[in-house]
């Protein structure tokens, strides 16, 4: 009997269910996530989580293969420009917004999809699946010995909580 219960569950497809059993399997997905995407607006994300005492910031990212949900992701936007390189400098976006724990929403552009769909997928569209990241500060404020700012950020930032992920087809 459980065990039907379960498979229903699973097979519903539903985030909530899905992100659930991941976090309860994996200890990796914490929350969840919706994504739409707007003709003319770009890829709304939307969550209900916030950061913590020691909130750093939210990054998003996205698979780095079209329609393929078990590739590795990347990151499309985060806090500060210095989460840029070369492999996603031209597809990345920094947003000060990021850096405030009660941000519960990101907007990819239609200018910031077309260089996404360029870099990864030759310009071609498909299903593209997104995640958003809550990363603290390694160290109590009462114990930093650092600054927290952009040139620290990746130097003593760490996941406090990852969400499961949301489809959207990107045309």
């Amino acid at each position: 009997m459980g065990i039907a219960a379960f498979m229903i569950l699973t097979a519903s497809g539903c985030s909530y269910v899905s992100d659930y059993i991941e976090a309860q399997l994996t200890d990796r997905a914490s929350f969840s996530i919706d994504a739409e995407y707007i003709p003319g607006t770009g890829v709304v994300i939307r969550w209900n989580e916030s950061g913590g005492t020691n909130f750093a910031g939210f990054e998003v990212y996205i698979t780095e293969r079209p329609d393929d949900e078990y590739a590795g992701y990347t990151i499309i936007a985060g806090p500060y420009s210095t989460l840029s390189d070369a492999s996603n400098a031209s597809y990345y976006e920094s947003s000060s917004a990021l850096l405030t724990s009660t941000t519960d929403s990101f907007t990819v552009d239609l200018t910031h999809i077309t260089n996404i769909k360029a870099a990864l997928n030759s310009g071609n569209g498909g299903n593209f699946f997104f995640r958003v990241g809550i990363l603290d500060w390694d160290q109590n404020e009462d114990d930093r010995e650092y600054t927290p700012s952009s040139t620290t950020y990746l130097d003593h930032t760490e996941f406090d909580q990852i969400s499961g992920y949301a489809m959207v087809y990107i045309p």
